[in-house]
């Protein structure tokens, strides 16, 4: 998604989703994670890449998820996060969708 056009898009699309569909869904987690470090939303990412690990039963991919979190593989930056939807444990973000 993120590819196609930016991760802000990517982003909002994977929000379109509901979040009861894919509350458990690993890999719709993984992806959230990889659009919010795109955004230099880095709390926001660990939450997401947390809950997809948490979701994970390939202990490889466990492994590779939790690199993912190192702080030299997400780029430098900053961004104001004033107004943007938070991830919760519960497949939430504050909004309707994911």
């Amino acid at each position: 998604m993120a590819e196609a056009r930016d991760a802000e898009h990517g982003w909002a699309l994977l929000q379109a989703i509901p979040a009861e569909a894919v509350r458990d869904y690993q890999p719709c987690w993984a992806l959230a994670a990889h659009l919010l470090a795109r955004l230099q939303r880095r709390d926001e990412a660990d939450a997401a890449r947390e809950r997809a690990i948490g979701l994970c039963e390939d202990p490889a991919m466990r492994t590779f998820l939790r690199q993912q979190g190192v702080p030299s593989a997400l780029s430098s930056g900053t961004e104001d996060n004033a107004g943007a939807p938070r991830l919760n444990q519960n497949g939430r973000n504050g909004h309707e969708h994911m």
